[in-house]
């Protein structure tokens, strides 16, 4: 129907009196887009082992021997499988010729549909259709006891293309699933495109859908009553059918088997290795499509959700694109305005236009089409701006005007990113070594609220039991401060807690910690935490959770965990440190293995043991002790707790000997206190980018943490929590975020400025402020000790939390950290014109320039103080710092 519909609308735009209607079949072809070979050079490489994976319904047992098979076979197919296989086919000039005879009488029509129909028959017959055909089928054939000898094989490939004697069975089933799924192979449907490169000029509206079957459509006409429940009870639902309703059950697996197989394809065929990353969406494998199938000079323009150039999982398609010099333009538009009556208002989507272009044109932000060509909305980006702006992914950030992106350019161009990541070949060979000025780790907070709920108590510890540690959630901090939110008892709702802000009686009381939710044991953290092997950490916890049944078990996990640590150390200590992982060769590493289990069994008995007894030889120590080494790079052992250990595995009872050690090694591995950032948070809250120093506590994942090296001094970190509390900082956030979540991916790409950039006037000036604003209870002395050389005060109340309101520190918060924001724009070497634009655009451009940075900030100001006090006491700064007023 969409093919007859199609000819029609073109007959009609293009009818000539007196001419009969022009043959255009050749020209209007449907199939799945998706679903097929498009470039030919994917055969090369043979069917992919995935092709034969178990699925839903698939026999695992048929599925294994199929791919074992086929890895057999693929040597072979590999052996012949050179050349063009397109150009092989010889299939373009037929179509060429089909393309040239004239159509302007009833017989030229006639014929030219005859001459297409053979054409036709030819590509269905030549062998890269049948090589095609069977690429695609052995995806979506069924593994079925019976069925394997019907299922193609990269051996079958082989004989297609080496002249063998046809397998019709296999054939026939290779073409009857793909005409059954609609397959469609784009160069045999338009080969003389594929002769020139691709289309000219390629236009879309591609869906927007994930690829994955619903259950709730699928039973809404076949079972209503399981299309009705939700989460576990309708999965049980479905589950009960394979003995209640078997028909059903059948049914549903025999669906679900088909999407699984033609997302396998997808994910595996090799057809798109940029966009089939994550829950498979249309709208992005489309867009692979048209980079695809577009010549070099031509032009490809689509709409898709503005995620195809700021989310995770296409990050390298736009990465591609905005690198190659592939990436045209793109106008941004929310639907605020009802551009697309039908879908929500809130939706965010692109015009994207593909196309040889040394810089590329981008609006965003538009609510309708006349604002495209507002100039003052208009900015470029270069390949090599995207690169410096977002090295990692070369996803795209959102500016709202010309001037938001000029002035993030020179941000970027004044600071790195905070970690730009390690490049290496296809062949895995370093290109690049991560830059990572910070020595900074990542982890996703310590507990996930969700799996790790099984570690949580209700109450803090009692005598008898382990201690336990408050569980921290990101709404529990704010900028500088730790004590932001606390739980209590809900209202009305007896045994239930609900937060609420901190009080500023609480906040002045020095003594007052919040109430959190749950508790965790104190251990359960330091594993977390602790500079040690997470084997060791997990053996360790495990050998205090063990029965008198199981403590002999524990103990030798416990053992075993300690010989990898020690060997490595001992290796590491003889051989000298390597730079890389795999730098230690066998023969490199033989003349050290020798002395490391010497020492071992000299020192070490109980631990050398333990290695002898899983089997460990002076063969297998070869590669061990190097990967060990290597593992435990970043987790030394000293010669003190070398010395320690040794005396410990001395002792008649050596299970609470090493226990006792290992308790002091965990606790002083562990940092005393840590750093984190909310991860919830939007580009239109008040402030997007959330950091502030915590106690040691528990965390959930919802706050994420920065791990340090122990040799990054803490001087040098307040300035980095000063920065990321920053208003510079969080005016470039603001164009990242595009959703609810500050990412790994785009905090890493923040530009942050390094250590090496602060000189001892400015950490005389950052450090003192910073440890003002934070240390206000005692629960974070820690901290406040680590940074006891810069407390400026004298006399009693130095080292004392500083006092968050004595009726004038209010204020007095509020301009330290404008003093900061002072220091830090000074720092990115901003003018005063360019901060008061982060501060507030309008006051810089006028009131109806297409920019907000800090609205609701400014909004919320305004009723508390009937000013904007953040931009006043700022600029104050500014103007203090540049007459010496201030230092």
């Amino acid at each position: 129907m969409a093919i007859q519909l199609a000819k029609t609308a073109l007959w009609l735009e293009a009818y000539t009196p007196d001419l009969p209607l022009s043959f255009i079949d050749h020209h209007l072809r449907v199939g799945d887009a998706l679903l097929g070979v498009l470039d030919p050079k994917v055969l090369e490489n043979g069917i992919p082992d995935e092709a034969y994976g178990a699925l839903s319904g698939n026999d695992k047992a048929v599925a294994s021997l199929l791919k074992k098979q086929n890895k057999a076979d693929l040597k072979s197919w590999q052996a012949i499988a050179t050349g063009d296989l397109f150009t092989r086919a010889g299939l373009a000039a037929q179509a060429v010729t089909v393309d040239r005879l004239a159509d302007d009488t009833a017989g030229h029509v006639a014929a030219k549909r005859a001459a297409w129909q053979q054409a036709q028959g030819t590509a269905q017959r030549s062998i890269l259709a049948r090589l095609a055909d069977a690429y695609v089928a052995a995806f979506l054939a069924p593994k079925l006891t019976g069925a394997d000898a019907i299922v193609p094989l990269s051996g079958y490939l082989w004989g297609v293309l080496s002249g063998q004697p046809t397998n019709d069975e296999v054939e026939d089933t290779a073409h009857a699933l793909c005409r059954k799924y609609g397959v469609f192979h784009w160069w045999l449907a338009f080969p003389q495109v594929a002769a020139k490169g691709g289309f000219s000029v390629m236009l879309g509206n591609p869906p927007w859908e994930q690829l994955q079957l619903s259950e709730e459509e699928f039973f809404a006409s076949r079972a209503p009553s399981i299309a009705a429940l939700a989460g576990d009870k309708r999965k049980q639902a479905i589950t009960s059918l394979e003995t209640d309703a078997p028909w059903l059950w059948s049914a549903f697996q025999n669906a679900k088997r088909q999407y699984d197989a033609a997302n396998q394809f997808l994910r595996a065929g090799g057809r798109f290795p940029l966009t089939a990353v994550g829950k498979l969406n249309t709208y992005a494998l489309f867009a692979e499509v048209f980079l695809q199938a577009t010549r070099g000079n031509g032009r490809a323009g689509f709409i898709v959700p503005t995620g195809i150039a700021t989310d995770d999982s296409t990050k390298a398609y736009f990465g591609h694109i905005a690198a190659g010099g592939r990436l045209a333009s793109l106008y941004d538009f929310e639907n605020r305005e009802a551009v697309f009556p039908a879908i929500d208002s809130r939706i965010k989507f692109s015009l994207l236009t593909l196309g040889a272009a040394p810089e590329a044109a981008f609006v965003c932000f538009a609510t309708r089409a006349s604002q495209l060509a507002d100039p003052r909305r208009r900015f470029t980006l270069t390949p090599d701006e995207f690169s410096l702006i977002n090295p990692n992914t070369r996803t795209c950030p959102v500016f709202r005007s010309e001037r938001d992106a000029e002035l993030t350019k020179k941000l970027y161009r004044a600071a790195p990113v905070l970690i730009e990541e390690e490049v290496r070949g296809a062949d895995g060979q370093m290109l690049k070594p991560e830059l990572n000025p910070w020595g900074l780790t990542f982890s996703q907070g310590l507990f996930n609220m969700t799996s790790d709920s099984s570690l949580f108590h209700g109450e803090p510890g009692s005598p008898g039991v382990p201690r336990r540690l408050p569980l921290y959630e990101a709404k529990m901090i704010h900028h500088f401060d730790h004590r932001w939110a606390t739980y209590v008892d809900a209202d009305g709702k007896p045994g239930e807690v609900e937060t609420t802000d901190v009080t500023l009686v609480q906040k002045t009381d020095p003594d007052f910690t919040v109430r959190p939710r749950y508790w965790v044991d104190e251990r359960e953290v330091l594993a977390r935490i602790a500079r040690a092997p997470a084997r060791v950490a997990k053996a360790w916890l495990a050998l205090h959770a063990a029965t008198p049944r199981t403590i002999d078990d524990a103990l030798s996990d416990l053992l075993l965990a300690l010989a990898s640590w020690v060997a490595g150390e001992l290796f590491s200590r003889a051989a000298g440190e390597s730079s890389t992982d795999d730098s230690w060769t066998p023969q490199r590493g033989l003349p050290y293995i020798a002395p490391t289990e010497a020492q071992l069994k000299a020192r070490y008995a109980p631990l050398a043991q333990a290695l002898l007894g899983t089997g460990l030889t002076t063969k297998k120590a070869l590669v061990e002790f190097p990967k060990w080494a290597a593992q435990n790079r970043d987790v030394r052992l000293s010669d003190a707790e070398l010395a320690d250990l040794a005396d410990a595995l001395q002792t008649a009872e050596l299970a609470p000997a090493l226990l006792s050690l290992l308790d002091t090694w965990m606790d002083a591995r562990s940092p005393r206190w840590l750093m984190g950032w909310r991860d919830i948070c939007r580009s239109t809250d008040e402030r997007t980018v959330i950091a502030s120093v915590v106690p040691r506590v528990g965390v959930g994942n919802n706050l994420p943490l920065m791990l340090f090296d122990p040799r990054v001094p803490s001087r040098s970190l307040a300035t980095l929590l000063g920065n990321l509390c920053s208003m510079t900082l969080d005016f470039v956030a603001r164009h990242k975020v595009g959703g609810t979540h500050l990412n790994y991916f785009i905090y890493k790409q923040l530009p942050v400025l390094p250590p090496d950039r602060y000189t001892k006037q400015a950490l005389d000036f950052i450090v003192p402020r910073v440890l003002e604003l934070t240390y206000t209870a005692h629960d974070l002395s820690a901290w406040a000790a680590d940074l006891a050389e810069y407390d400026p005060r004298r006399g009693a109340g130095r080292g004392q939390p500083f006092p968050w309101s004595d009726g004038k520190s209010a204020e007095r918060r509020a301009r330290l950290r404008a003093e900061l924001d002072a220091c830090y724009a000074r720092l990115y070497g901003l003018n005063r014109d360019e901060l008061r634009y982060i501060l507030d655009p309008a006051d810089v451009m006028g009131a109806d320039y297409p920019s907000e940075t800090f609205r609701v900030l400014k909004e919320g100001e305004m009723r508390a103080y009937g000013e904007y006090r953040t931009r006043r006491l700022v600029l104050e700064a500014w103007d203090r710092m540049a007459t010496g007023d201030l230092h």
